[in-house]
């Protein structure tokens, strides 16, 4: 695969506001934070979605979801599947988030078998 995917996912969600842990929340609602972590199969991806409720939050990452589920980053038999993976709103914050997990696979003729 080409590049790293975390900064795939955050060139296809180009148009969001992309932050890291060090910044502060609470001017940047709607938010998101991308991190990537190497798996055996490839790559993984957490994308959390910050909103200022869970509701929005779940509707952010549901529509980060249907952005990333399936979509084919430029390489040969890779393939992304993304799922919802939880939200939360802690009890008298104005703030809240939803989390996508996003893998890539190998796919095809060409894809590892597991021995």
């Amino acid at each position: 695969m080409t590049g790293s995917l975390s900064a795939l996912v955050a060139a296809r969600l180009a148009p969001l506001r992309i932050i890291t842990a060090a910044w502060p929340l609470d001017d940047w609602l709607p938010c998101i934070q991308i991190t990537a972590h190497p798996t055996a199969e490839g790559q993984q991806v957490t994308v959390v979605c910050w909103h200022t409720s869970r509701a929005r939050a779940e509707d952010a990452a549901s529509a980060i979801f249907r952005l990333l589920n399936g979509w084919d980053p430029p390489g040969p038999w890779h393939r992304v599947t993304a799922r919802v993976a939880g939200t939360w709103q802690p009890a008298g914050f104005d703030r809240a988030w939803a989390t996508v997990t996003a893998e890539t696979r190998w796919e095809g003729l060409d894809a590892p078998m597991d021995e």
